[in-house]
C-alpha cells in the first residue's frame, strides 16, 4: 500500500525520496523500483560504492539540440526593435540583397513549422504533394499569353542556344501540361496536387521585410475537375481547408476572406485571405452588420442618396477608342459622378482589350494642319456606360455631358470654351446612330448601360445586406484562391475524354496559394507583440511555431547539470509536463539545451530574444533542492505572460523498463526563488 507524505517542496504525491542535495546524482543507485500506480521511481538513499572505469555508466544524453552546436548568431542592439530587426538580431534570417533573405537554422525551423501545418490541411483536403521545377521553358507561357502579360515582374533568361526560360512566379502552365499528359479521361479526375517551392518575382518595390520579397517560399495547390459544378464544390472544400489552416496559424478572428478581382490570373471568381495591418498595401471594405468583405478593387456598395449628380457639370466623362482608328469606329464613353472616384479595375470589365483612352497621347497627336476635320468623323457610333449613381440624371443632361467631352476630344488644342459651346449637337456628331432630323428622344436612340464603376468608400452602404456601413481597413494578403475555369486548359489545349461518348473537353481548374515566407514575417510581428504585452523584448512564439518548444538553461557548474538537462528532454519526450490541470507534451527533438560557455545573463537575454514557450533552469535552486525551475510562457492568463513552476526530476538513472510518469510541477512560492 502506498504511503502519502508531504515534502517541503512538493505537492501530495506517492512516496518518493527527495533528491539528496548533499550527494552527487551519479552516486544514486541505478536500481529503480517500478510502481505503475505512483508514476515515480523510488531510489535508495544509500550511496553506491564507487564504480570502476569499466563499470562507470555512460553520460545520459537525449535527442535534444545543444546550442553549443547550433548556429544561431544573435546580436545586441540599442536601437528600437522592429520584427524584421529582431529576426536578424535573433539569428533567424540575414539579408542577402534587397528583397532576398537567407534563413538561418532557427528561422528555417519556424518556416518548417508553418509549412507542415499548411501541408497537413492540404492533405486533409485530399491533395497530394509534388515538386515542380523553378526553372521553366517559356513555350507554355507564350501559349497562355502570360509571357508578355506579366510584364517586368517576370525573371526572363536565355540559355546558350538562345532559348527563352523563366524563373517561375507561379506554376499554372507547368501543372496543366503535367496533368494533361497523365489524366486522360474522366476516370482519372479529380486531381488535387500541391507543392511548396521557392518563387521569384522582380518586385519593383521590395519592402516591409519578408512581406514583399523577390524570392519567397509559397504553397500552391492546383485542382482539376470534370465540370464547373465539380470545380465549384472543390473550390468551397479548399476554402474550408484554408479557414482551418489560418485559424490554427493566426487564430480565429485574426484573418478574413475577402472577394477579389481575378486579375492577370483570370478565371471566374477569387478570394483573398487578409490580415489587418496598418502598413499593408491592400484595402479591404467590410460590412459592420454582415459578413461581407471585399478588396477595394471589387467592393460594391449601394448608390448614395445624398447629393447624387443632377446636371451635366456633376459628372465626369472618359472616352475610349480603338487602337487603330478606321472609319466606322465606335467610341465608348464611361460616365461617373465627379464627387466619386472611378475604379480602374471595374472599368476594365467594360473595355475591350483594343480600346485606349482618348484623347490621343502627345506622341500620337492628331495632325491638325493636314487633317483639320479632326478624328470625330471616323466614329460612327457611341457606346455609353454609366455608374449606378447617375441613374437619376436626365437623358438630356447625359447627352450634354457626352457632347462636351466629344467636342473637347475632336477640337484642336487651345480651342476656346465659347467655341465648344457653339459646336455641333450630339446628334450631328453621330447622325446615323442618333437619327439626326427625327423627333425621337435621346434615350430611345442611345441605349444607356448602367454598371458598378465607382470605388467604394468607408461609410457607404453595404450592397450585400443593404443596411450595414462599410469600414475600410489596410491589410496584408497571405493567401489567394482562384476558380480558373478553362482559362489555362483552353490556352494549352489540355483536354480529357468525358464519361461516355463525346468529344474531348478542357479541364475545369482551380489554383490556391499561400505565401509562407510572408506568413513568417506576419507571425513574427505577432510574436513580438505578445512579448511586448508581457513586458519583454524579442519574441513570444506559440508552441506550434516556436523553433524549439523547450529551452533548458544549464546554469550550474555541477558535473551532473548537463545530464539533468538531458533528463528534462527525455522526460518531456516520454510523458510530458503536468502544469496544474494542463498536461504539455513535446518530443525531445523540440527541446534545446543551452550548454554554451557564456555568461548566464547572455543565456537569459537570448532566451527572451528567441522566444521559447517553456524554459527550464538547471541552476542554484536545483543544486539546493533537486527541483528545476520552469518558466511557462505559453499558457499564462495573458499572451506571453510568464508563470513560474518547480518540478522535481527524480533520479538520473532509471532502469530500461522503469515507468516514467509526467513531470508534475507545483506553482512557485512567492518567496523570490525564481532565478534571474
Amino acid at each position: 500500500m502506498l504511503k502519502r507524505t508531504r515534502t517541503p517542496h512538493a505537492l501530495w504525491r506517492p512516496a518518493v525520496l527527495p533528491w539528496p542535495a548533499a550527494l552527487p546524482a551519479r552516486a544514486l543507485s541505478t536500481s529503480a523500483r517500478t510502481d505503475s500506480t505512483a508514476g515515480e521511481a523510488a531510489t535508495s538513499a544509500t550511496p553506491a560504492p564507487p564504480a570502476t572505469s569499466a563499470e562507470r555508466p555512460q553520460p545520459l544524453t537525449s535527442n535534444a539540440t545543444l546550442l553549443s552546436r547550433f548556429y544561431a548568431p544573435t546580436q545586441r542592439s540599442t536601437e528600437v526593435d522592429t520584427p524584421l530587426s529582431l529576426l536578424q538580431r535573433g539569428g533567424y534570417i540575414r539579408a542577402s540583397a534587397s528583397g532576398v533573405y537567407t534563413l538561418l537554422p532557427a528561422g528555417l525551423r519556424v518556416q518548417r513549422n508553418i509549412a507542415s501545418t499548411i501541408a497537413r490541411h492540404m492533405r486533409a483536403a485530399g491533395a497530394s504533394q509534388v515538386q515542380m521545377p523553378t526553372l521553366l521553358p517559356a513555350a507554355a507561357w507564350k501559349k497562355s499569353g502570360r509571357w508578355d502579360g506579366m510584364g517586368r515582374e517576370l525573371y526572363r533568361l536565355k540559355d546558350r542556344a538562345g532559348k527563352d526560360w523563366l524563373l517561375a512566379p507561379t506554376h499554372e502552365e507547368e501543372v496543366t501540361s503535367l496533368v494533361s499528359e497523365l489524366a486522360l479521361s474522366a476516370k482519372a479526375l479529380p486531381v488535387r496536387v500541391f507543392q511548396m517551392t521557392r518563387k521569384h518575382r522582380d518586385e519593383p518595390r521590395a519592402r516591409a521585410g519578408l512581406v514583399r520579397t523577390r524570392e519567397f517560399l509559397m504553397k500552391d495547390l492546383y485542382t482539376f475537375d470534370v465540370d464547373e459544378a465539380a470545380a465549384s464544390k472543390t473550390y468551397e472544400e479548399v476554402r474550408k481547408a484554408y479557414a482551418a489552416a489560418f485559424d490554427e496559424l493566426l487564430g480565429p478572428g485574426n484573418w478574413r476572406a475577402a472577394e477579389a478581382d481575378t486579375g492577370a490570373m483570370g478565371g471566374q471568381r477569387s478570394h483573398e485571405y487578409q490580415v489587418d495591418d496598418p502598413t499593408g498595401e491592400d484595402t479591404i471594405l467590410s460590412c459592420q452588420s454582415c459578413s461581407y468583405a471585399a478588396n477595394e478593387e471589387l467592393a460594391a456598395a449601394l448608390p448614395t442618396r445624398q447629393n447624387p449628380p443632377s446636371a451635366a457639370d456633376d459628372v465626369e466623362v472618359r472616352l475610349y477608342g480603338p487602337t487603330s482608328l478606321l472609319p466606322g469606329a465606335t467610341m465608348t464613353a464611361i460616365v461617373g459622378a465627379k464627387s466619386r472616384r472611378l475604379n480602374e479595375t471595374k472599368l476594365q470589365r467594360h473595355l475591350s482589350a483594343d480600346l485606349r483612352p482618348l484623347p490621343l497621347t502627345s506622341e500620337e497627336a492628331w495632325e491638325w494642319s493636314d487633317r483639320p476635320e479632326g478624328p470625330l468623323p471616323a466614329y460612327e457610333a457611341l457606346h455609353v456606360v454609366l455608374d449606378h449613381e447617375c441613374r437619376g440624371l436626365e437623358a438630356d443632361e447625359v447627352g450634354e455631358a457626352l457632347r462636351a467631352a466629344a467636342l473637347r476630344y475632336g477640337s484642336p488644342p487651345g480651342t476656346p470654351a465659347e467655341a465648344l459651346q457653339d459646336g455641333p449637337t450630339l446628334q450631328e456628331l453621330f447622325p446615323a446612330q442618333l437619327q439626326l432630323g427625327s423627333d425621337a428622344p435621346l434615350e430611345a436612340v442611345l441605349p444607356l448601360q448602367y454598371a458598378d464603376l465607382r470605388s467604394v468608400e468607408e461609410g457607404d452602404t453595404c450592397a450585400s445586406c443593404g443596411s450595414g456601413q462599410l469600414r475600410s481597413t489596410r491589410t496584408i494578403e497571405v493567401g489567394h484562391t482562384f476558380q480558373l475555369g478553362t482559362r489555362y486548359s483552353d490556352a494549352l489545349n489540355a483536354t480529357f475524354t468525358p464519361s461516355g461518348d463525346g468529344p474531348r473537353v478542357p479541364y475545369q481548374m482551380g489554383c490556391y496559394g499561400i505565401g509562407i515566407t510572408r506568413l513568417l514575417g506576419i507571425l513574427a510581428a505577432k510574436a513580438h507583440e505578445r512579448a511586448l504585452q508581457a513586458g519583454r523584448t524579442g519574441f513570444a512564439w506559440p508552441l506550434r511555431l516556436a523553433p524549439f518548444r523547450v529551452l533548458v538553461i544549464v546554469d550550474s557548474a555541477k558535473e551532473e547539470a548537463l545530464e539533468a538537462a538531458h533528463l528534462v528532454a527525455t522526460r518531456c519526450g516520454r510523458r510530458g509536463l503536468l502544469l496544474g490541470q494542463n498536461q504539455v507534451s513535446f518530443a525531445d527533438i523540440s527541446v534545446a539545451i543551452d550548454d554554451r560557455s557564456v555568461r548566464r545573463g547572455e543565456k537569459f537575454a537570448d532566451a527572451d530574444l528567441l522566444g521559447y514557450p517553456h524554459i527550464f533552469v538547471i541552476g542554484k535552486h536545483w543544486e539546493k533542492t533537486g527541483e528545476v525551475e520552469v518558466r511557462d510562457r505559453a499558457r499564462g492568463a495573458a499572451p506571453g505572460r510568464e508563470e513560474t513552476w518547480y518540478v522535481r526530476l527524480g533520479p538520473l538513472r532509471l532502469g530500461p523498463n522503469a515507468y516514467v510518469g509526467p513531470m508534475t510541477a507545483r506553482p512557485a512560492r512567492q518567496d523570490g526563488n525564481a532565478e534571474q
